[in-house]
């Protein structure tokens, strides 16, 4: 149901962070993540439309829908908004988590590179440091994408 303020323009049925059905989307639930109003004004007529910029809470996927189309299940009211649904979020957490660590262990290396040279033991240049900081920046290169 569309409502008006109390100039006669469309006032938004959801708001940021709402979780809503689209028309045409079957039973997937979409998570409310901008709007736009828009006014179109010509010579003869004068038009608006709202949109919403809509998140799948289960596949992430992005979908844009008319006010028409959407149907308001549950209220963001006192709920902070999330973004990506909490395994992705965990997911992130836990890449964080792996590159904090390769960090750490690739600056431990370049201190003793820096300390000690590219060699473990000098009467064998073995170059097991050397070889440590080009491991470690590979598993850095792995993580990251």
């Amino acid at each position: 149901m569309t409502t008006y303020n109390e100039f006669g323009r469309m006032e938004p049925i959801a708001n940021i962070g709402d979780l809503v059905s689209a028309r045409g989307h079957g039973m997937r639930i979409f998570e409310v993540v901008a709007f736009s109003h828009e006014f179109h004004v010509d010579a003869e007529n004068t038009s608006e439309e709202i949109y919403y910029d809509l998140r799948c809470v289960t596949t992430s996927e992005y979908n844009l829908a008319d006010q028409f189309d959407i149907l308001v299940i549950e209220k963001a009211v006192g709920k902070p908004v999330e973004y990506m649904p909490k395994d992705k979020r965990e997911e992130d957490d836990n890449r964080s988590e792996n590159v904090d660590e390769l960090l750490d262990e690739l600056r431990d290396a370049m201190e003793l590179v820096n300390l000690f040279g590219d060699h473990e033991d000098d009467a064998k240049e073995d170059r097991k440091l050397a070889l440590k900081v080009c491991e470690i920046k590979a598993k850095l290169r792995e993580a990251s994408t």
